[in-house]
């Protein structure tokens, strides 16, 4: 059941989306089983929301129990009375799908298959990777199912306009941008959105020559909100990406936009390679390219706010080693950001600088299985152990220069960092 993702990529910002994948009223709540977890602006998603999510956070805690012992029978029984109960759960349709196959019983696997994609369900990616689906690969049906992505997110993506209609009473204004896969929705008219979402689409097209191999499949969600939300936005910034809802929240369509869109480029790659990539890649990549200059097709970085971050850590040698940095968990991170988020952006800037930038990430992809942390590749791309490269690149970070004002010194990004 691949850690029972499920709805992530039928959602739109959590009940909203759901609601425009499965074609349910307009105020249902029901959320994806690995929802964040967060509060989101209620004029965007009704309210009950945080008694549902903690409904199927329990509800996800116990099918995992009883996946993880084997113990298939009861799990077919729970999912089985919770279709009873809603004949649209396609949370438990998904499941039932991968318990039958687990039985072995695989006809009764494409059926509840089938169910679930009647009822919404449209992350045909998950589909294709998900190890407890492996028995119905050569099924003729199964590979039929695979060829109806591009259907299956168009129709997701004008649901999720027609809900953002009906939701927000014609106060937002709703794009979608099928080229880069993109639903645009915000106060701002089409020809004052048109700039921002000719930027974002040419941010994607340079990103994908010059970095990521795989373009976005699953439609991203970009709501620009009045800027009175922005209390509502979580981790207390100016703007989020939901990897689970393919979601960007965001007061903001300059830099914090910019950053939170990078992110889903990433994820969309790190998808199609069925890799989870560490905090320091996703945060490293998002930063480097959130002031940037498109120039021939490629995106040249920019010196921002965290410039003056890292050279004053490297002039007071309070840089993480990076034999530490690399391995950080998400926690460990976030807990050291000030440090951590211009870390990571120079490090991915000093690859840029070399011409490396692309050599590393393609090393890193192919032998991910070998190492997560992106630390092998690294030395494998530069010629030189960790610690040699990590003294160069203090070198080359103290030798780093700007005159004038650095952008992004009033926004918030990801997390509230001090200058």
């Amino acid at each position: 059941m691949k850690r029972i993702l499920l709805l992530a990529a039928c959602v739109f910002v959590v009940g909203l989306t759901q609601n425009a994948c499965q074609g349910r009223p307009v105020d249902a709540t029901l959320l994806s089983a690995d929802y964040g977890y967060v509060d989101l602006p209620e004029e965007l998603l009704g309210r009950g929301n945080a008694a549902k999510r903690e409904e199927i956070r329990q509800r996800e805690q116990r099918l995992t129990r009883l996946y993880t012992t084997s113990d298939f029978d009861l799990c077919a029984r729970e999912l089985q009375d919770n279709i009873a109960r809603d004949p649209a759960d396609t949370w438990s349709w998904y499941n039932l799908a991968c318990i039958r196959a687990r039985q072995g019983d695989n006809d009764a696997a494409m059926a509840a298959l089938h169910k679930a994609v009647e009822h919404g369900f449209c992350n045909l990616q998950r589909v294709q990777h998900d190890r407890d689906l492996a028995p119905l690969g050569e099924r003729d049906d199964f590979q039929r199912l695979l060829q109806r992505d591009h259907e299956l997110q168009w129709t997701r993506a004008k649901r999720i306009e027609a809900v953002v209609g009906q939701k927000l009473e014609g106060r937002y204004n709703t794009v979608i941008d099928d080229r880069s896969r993109v639903i645009f929705t915000s106060t701002l008219s089409d020809d004052a959105s048109a700039p921002v979402r000719q930027r974002l689409a040419a941010h994607a097209q340079a990103a994908w020559n010059e970095l990521f191999d795989h373009p976005i499949r699953q439609y991203v969600t970009v709501v620009v909100l009045d800027p009175s939300q922005m209390d509502k936005i979580p981790a207390g910034g100016g703007g989020w990406y939901d990897d689970n809802q393919h979601t960007i929240l965001t007061i903001q369509t300059g830099i914090i936009l910019t950053h939170e869109f990078t992110h889903a480029l990433h994820h969309a790659d790190q998808i199609a390679h069925n890799q989870t990539h560490p905090t320091w890649i996703k945060e490293g990549l998002a930063t480097l390219f959130e002031t940037s200059q498109l120039l021939d097709g490629r995106l040249k970085p920019l010196h921002n706010f965290r410039l003056r971050a890292i050279q004053q850590a490297v002039r007071q040698d309070r840089t993480i080693p990076l034999r530490t940095f690399l391995g950080m968990r998400q926690s460990e991170f976030m807990n050291q950001s000030t440090t951590c988020y211009p870390q990571s952006r120079y490090l991915m800037w000093y690859l840029h600088e070399k011409g490396l930038l692309k050599a590393w990430y393609d090393a890193y992809t192919a032998t991910y299985s070998q190492d997560r942390t992106g630390g092998l590749a690294l030395e494998a791309v530069c010629g030189q152990r960790l610690d040699h490269i990590e003294r160069d690149w203090k070198i080359w970070v103290g030798q780093l220069t700007h005159t004038g004002t650095l952008p992004g010194d009033r926004d918030n990004i990801g997390l509230r960092l001090p200058t």
